[in-house]
């Protein structure tokens, strides 16, 4: 009798919250397609009750997990959905309007696997221009982000430092 192993479960689980975006959904998923870490990769796209094409992009995307709310719930809840189903070891969190390089995710979850302090990190964000992301903030201390939440001002931007 032979035994049949059970697949792994994904290293890393892409979550996407999706409302009325399908053209950029549809090239947030290309992008994860292509990614060199792909066949370890789960991509789940919480559906948040879209009116236009976004729910209809699975036959487009067969090997895309969707999750279609009856409503829009918010995005907390819809992000909080995703990440109870979500299988893989790591979480990404990514908006439909990014589209990653090739080997983005790789780096993402390499960086975490090699550094025990590391509790999250971030790619750098650009602009179909080139240009840095314009709003960058450490992960703020429990102090901090209570403060930030009466002000968001209260959050300090930081450089990146695009070296890495």
């Amino acid at each position: 009798m032979e035994e049949t192993q059970s697949p792994s479960p994904p290293k890393v689980s892409a979550v996407i919250l999706s409302y009325n975006t399908a053209a950029s959904l549809r090239r947030c998923l290309a992008a994860l397609e292509s990614s060199s870490i792909r066949e370890q990769m789960e991509i789940v796209v919480v559906d948040a009750a879209s009116q236009d094409e976004s729910p209809r992009l699975d036959t487009e995307f067969p090997n895309v997990a969707f999750q279609r709310m009856p409503r829009n719930f918010g995005a907390t809840k819809a992000l909080n959905i995703g990440a109870r189903t979500a299988l893989g070891d790591h979480i990404f969190f990514i908006a439909p309007e990014v589209e990653v390089e090739r080997d983005t995710v790789a780096n993402l979850v390499a960086r975490l696997e090699s550094d025990n302090d590391s509790a999250a990190v971030c790619p750098a964000l650009f602009t179909p221009a080139g240009v840095p992301a314009h709003e960058l903030h450490k992960l703020p201390t429990p102090d901090l982000l209570s403060r930030a939440w009466h002000d968001p001002d209260a959050l300090p931007s930081v450089d990146p430092d695009l070296s890495a």
